[in-house]
């Protein structure tokens, strides 16, 4: 059963936040929020962050993140709490979500071959979201196969930092 980390910006937007497609839950953040903890998303620096997300069929084929939106937002001990609750399964609504995070968020779309690229970052620390998603034909319709992916990743001064994410950055 496939759980949902659910589109980042979409999640800012709704208030919705790591949604589960069998089972709806409602969370309490316990971790305050900061702005301090947030200037990183919205400061400007000179390190770049590209990458591409990707996950095999069971046929073996490779589909990419292509069209979908990846979104970065500075690592702290909010977005800490955030991860840790998506990936041990998700909830689909934070009565206490701050609105506000939408407004240190970098955002970009995954080309044609499922590459993406942040440009002019800050050095830090941030967590990065995007989707791969595909549909199947099934007996009662289509089927949505793929899922959400989500990785820490590290922007390093004047450098270029590669990530990928697989099968091993899915969230369930």
């Amino acid at each position: 059963m496939m759980k949902k980390f659910s589109y980042v910006i979409v999640s800012v937007l709704a208030m919705l936040l790591f949604t589960s497609c069998a089972q709806q839950k409602s969370y309490t953040i316990k971790t305050p929020f900061r702005s301090e903890d947030w200037k990183l998303g919205s400061e400007t620096g000179n390190c770049k962050l590209t990458g591409q997300a990707l996950l095999k069929t069971k046929g073996g084929d490779v589909k990419t993140c292509a069209g979908e939106k990846v979104i970065l937002m500075p690592y702290n001990s909010y977005t800490e709490e955030l991860y840790s609750v998506g990936k041990q399964g998700g909830f689909s609504e934070a009565s206490n979500f701050e609105p506000s995070i939408k407004n240190y968020l970098k955002e970009t779309t995954c080309d044609v071959d499922g590459d993406f690229e942040f440009d002019n970052l800050p050095n830090g620390k941030w967590l990065l979201y995007t989707q791969v998603v595909w549909q199947t034909p099934g007996s009662d319709g289509t089927s949505v196969q793929g899922g959400d992916m989500i990785k820490i990743v590290q922007t390093i001064e004047n450098n270029t930092q590669k990530v990928y994410l697989t099968e091993e950055n899915r969230s369930y």
